[in-house]
């Protein structure tokens, strides 16, 4: 195989760093208030206040296990990142790339091992898909309307996202 290539949603210290302090906020701030409000019977009903909880952990999980903001083909293998978790698949055991149930600009990475990766999909996503098809024509890749609309639409500013070949 040749050179080597890449996407990246977002910087990941970038990615670390909003991701910390947004949910830092909710649970050290957010999560207190509602609990106050709850035992002082101040504030909005006990339903919200769970259910807001119960959201900021799904939330929680979700960002910071689930979603994966780095992809590299490296020879054989696809590299992956997330904010804590890392990892790799043969590229040969990619089956295909498909829109997630729950939100379409999240694309699924499906393995034949039955490993799946959350990629968020931004400016440049559909280069590393025209890229991987180079090396397995075979695969399905179908990117979601919300990921489509997000390479439009996502920003510039920050370097180092995108899509890159390795020279």
């Amino acid at each position: 195989m040749g050179p080597g290539f890449s996407y990246e949603a977002v910087p990941l210290r970038f990615f670390r760093v909003l991701v910390a302090v947004v949910f830092g906020a909710m649970v050290l701030i957010g999560a207190p208030a509602l609990l106050w409000s709850l035992a002082t019977h101040s504030g909005p009903p006990a339903w919200f206040a769970l259910a807001w909880l119960a959201i900021l952990a799904w939330n929680i999980y979700w960002w910071v296990f689930g979603l994966v903001v780095r992809v590299r083909v490296d020879g054989d293998r696809l590299e992956w990142r997330g904010f804590v978790r890392s990892g790799s698949v043969w590229v040969d055991d990619i089956v295909r790339l498909r829109p997630s149930r729950f939100s379409s600009g999240i694309e699924v990475v499906e393995v034949a091992d039955g490993t799946r990766l959350s990629v968020w999909v931004r400016r440049g996503f559909s280069e590393f898909c025209d890229a991987l098809r180079e090396l397995r024509p075979e695969i399905e890749v179908r990117v979601g309307w919300q990921g489509r609309l997000a390479e439009r639409l996502a920003p510039t500013w920050y370097s180092g996202a995108g899509f890159h070949r390795d020279l």
